[in-house]
């Protein structure tokens, strides 16, 4: 586990945000060239690069569960403040995940903050984080992408999520892509009923959508393996 000096240590390493080399557009096939390779050594003299910074993240993602309370504090509080001066889209993506993984309220602004992002896929991360963390705020958050996210990929990484929680609000939340035009929400919108009730209606979506109005009737039964047999022919 990581104690406090060793958590304050990568925060301050985060913290400068300085610039560095990340490699252009590709960073993670810029690692194979050995220009870069030299370029990234100078830069650390400078400030943290981009992979010291990717590293100092993730390091911080597989520890946060483990620390006490006011070091995940200490975590949400300067990942909030690096999620708005980070220009690099990877990065800001993995603070979200970040986020994520400490289970303090101070984590919850930011988080809300991304899920309205301009770039989609830090509201995807977000919809990701929510569902990592879980609780009665998560499934409200959740519901509102569905319901006001303009990019149907971020809308479907919503869907997905609340697949994963349990209740009316769920259900009434997963009618929404259950009543869309797009064929991929219904089928995620289906999935994802099918997780959160352990019912099954099979591909059948007004038989889902009869459920989420009410209609608790029973799904019909699958036919033996007689009949299905029998059907072929």
């Amino acid at each position: 586990m990581l104690d406090s000096r060793s958590v304050l240590r990568i925060l301050s390493v985060l913290l400068p945000l300085c610039a560095g080399c990340n490699g252009g557009p590709f960073p993670e096939a810029a690692a194979l060239n050995p220009y870069y390779r030299r370029q990234w050594r100078a830069d650390e003299e400078a400030g943290p690069t981009y992979y010291t910074r990717l590293a100092d993240y993730q390091s911080l993602q597989r520890r946060a569960a483990s620390m006490p309370p006011e070091e995940q504090e200490q975590v949400a509080v300067h990942m909030a403040e690096l999620l708005g001066q980070e220009t690099n889209a990877l990065l800001r993506r993995e603070i979200v995940v970040t986020l994520g993984r400490v289970a303090v309220p101070s984590a919850a602004a930011p988080l809300r903050a991304a899920l309205t992002d301009a770039d989609p896929d830090i509201r995807i991360a977000a919809c990701r984080a929510w569902a990592r963390r879980g609780g009665p705020e998560a499934v409200t958050a959740l519901a509102a992408v569905v319901r006001d996210d303009e990019q149907v990929d971020v809308r479907l990484a919503a869907t997905q999520e609340l697949g994963k929680f349990s209740g009316p609000q769920v259900i009434e939340a997963l009618s929404v892509p259950l009543n869309d035009q797009d064929p991929a929400l219904q089928f995620t919108a289906v999935e994802s009923l099918r997780s959160t009730t352990g019912r099954n209606y099979g591909s059948d979506v007004a038989g889902w959508r009869a459920f989420v109005e009410g209609n608790n009737s029973q799904p019909p039964a699958s036919p033996s393996l007689a009949d299905r047999v029998r059907d072929l022919f």
